[in-house]
């Protein structure tokens, strides 16, 4: 069973103070994929995660900013915790498709567009293609619920592309999504490491240049290109 897990990083509303909206998914092609991702994950928390946090999800954004879980955890923990975590994603057997919207300038040059819907055309258009060049038949997607916004949004965005398409192919061989607790659902707490390390580099906070050196080994890539397969950016 081929699975991508979902989750994103900022926010799609162009009058807060963020400049990008990053979706990052991430694919893994079979059910042992699926269960070599989840022991990285356990092995991780069970090496790294103690008191306070001993049972909290991956959030990468609580890591590096010490809050929710991770408030009380200090600089040096905090670099430690990061550089365990991209360097076990190093170990994972997956690929990865992400899109990072421009909001200022798609506002300015595609003034209808939605931050939000563009971010999922792009990320779904994409999937769909890699698992009709790879004859992988149908693939599944899992999102985190929760946002009954998003989770609203997301449905009605997969209505259009399923039932109606693209301007530029049939989505036919991706299953509508389920909604899961992404604290239960580890590929998830991955996808989310890739779209915050993204984000990051993209406002170009300098140490994150190196865990984007070791995400972007992993996005989907053909002859040594990311741009335009794993790695998307709106407006081009």
């Amino acid at each position: 069973m081929t699975i991508m897990y979902v989750d994103d990083s900022s926010s799609p509303n162009n009058a807060d103070q963020t400049n990008y909206f990053v979706l990052s998914g991430v694919i893994v092609r079979d059910d042992n994929e699926i269960k070599d991702l989840q022991k990285a994950v356990c092995d991780y928390k069970y090496a790294n995660f103690v008191d306070a946090y001993v049972d909290s999800e991956i959030h990468s954004h609580d890591i590096n900013k010490s809050t929710g879980d991770f408030s009380s955890i200090g600089h040096d923990t905090k670099i430690d915790l990061l550089d365990g975590l991209y360097d076990m994603i190093t170990s994972i057997n997956c690929v990865s498709i992400s899109t990072v919207i421009n909001k200022s300038e798609l506002e300015r040059k595609c003034p209808t567009w939605r931050v939000f819907n563009t971010a999922w055309i792009s990320l779904i258009e994409r999937y769909d293609s890699f698992l009709k060049e790879n004859d992988m038949g149908v693939g599944h997607v899992r999102v985190d619920k929760s946002s009954s916004r998003a989770h609203v949004e997301i449905t009605k965005v997969f209505h259009e592309l399923v039932d109606i398409g693209t301007p530029f192919q049939k989505i036919d061989h991706v299953l509508r999504p389920k909604f899961v607790n992404s604290s239960g659902v580890p590929g998830i707490q991955i996808a989310d490491a890739f779209a915050y390390c993204i984000f990051q580099h993209k406002i170009q906070k300098g140490q994150f240049d190196k865990y984007w050196d070791i995400i972007r080994g992993k996005l989907l890539q053909r002859n040594s290109r990311v741009e335009g397969y794993g790695y998307r950016e709106y407006p081009e």
